[in-house]
């Protein structure tokens, strides 16, 4: 099984955990089934994903404040690293297990939306992530842009939220490494629906990856 960097599997969890709703968190056995153009985000050499991107709710763990969601992404039919990732109430992310690989965790939880941001508005976060014994900070730089209609697969969604992520942190050498993020949510309770990610942006070996809603199942 191959490995995959620290700052890959934080690409997978945002990705993932952006589908969610704040009211319930979601449903066990919900799913998003994407379209996928291009690689893996942040994988290492680009690795290519035959097939569609899947994520699905897979569990529900503890009571009151102690009580997480499990969100599984599935990157194509092939994929031998999925990854779930383990949010609270509030939609902050705690840890990411990438197949066996590597567990990852996050101090302090990271936010996965930003819900006060208006159009126009930016801000700041610090986190760290711990894995495999080092610690690694990741500084996000977050803003909201206009909002937009996109037309995916899955139909035509009005009134999306347009909130763009640059991540920085370093690779397993120490390197910088920056990911740019741009997520589309709908306003209506669909989740995510469509996702851009630059990984390694402004370097010279970018690489976009390009997910598009193709169905939302509710059970």
């Amino acid at each position: 099984m191959k490995r995959v960097s620290a700052v890959t599997c934080l690409a997978l969890s945002l990705a993932c955990v952006h589908i969610l709703e704040a009211a319930e968190v979601g449903k066990l056995g919900e799913k998003w089934i994407y379209q996928q153009e291009g690689p893996r985000p942040m994988s290492n050499p680009p690795a290519t994903v035959e097939g569609d991107r899947v994520d699905e709710f897979v569990a529900v763990t503890g009571e009151g404040e102690g009580k997480r969601w499990q969100i599984k992404s599935v990157w194509g039919k092939n994929d031998e690293t999925p990854s779930i990732a383990t949010i609270d109430s509030r939609l902050r992310l705690h840890q990411v297990e990438v197949g066996s690989v590597m567990t990852i965790s996050f101090t302090p939880p990271t936010p996965t939306d930003w819900p006060d941001l208006k159009v126009g508005e930016s801000t700041t976060f610090e986190t760290k992530i711990a894995v495999m014994g080092f610690e690694v900070p990741l500084q996000y730089e977050v803003k909201r842009l206009a909002d937009e209609t996109i037309t995916v697969p899955a139909g035509k969604f009005d009134g999306c939220r347009h909130i763009q992520m640059v991540v920085t942190g370093t690779d397993p050498s120490g390197q910088p490494n920056r990911t740019r993020y741009d997520h589309w949510l709908d306003s209506k309770g669909h989740g995510l629906i469509k996702e851009i990610v630059v990984s390694n942006f402004q370097s010279d070996t970018s690489h976009r990856s390009v997910s598009s809603l193709k169905e939302h199942i509710v059970p």
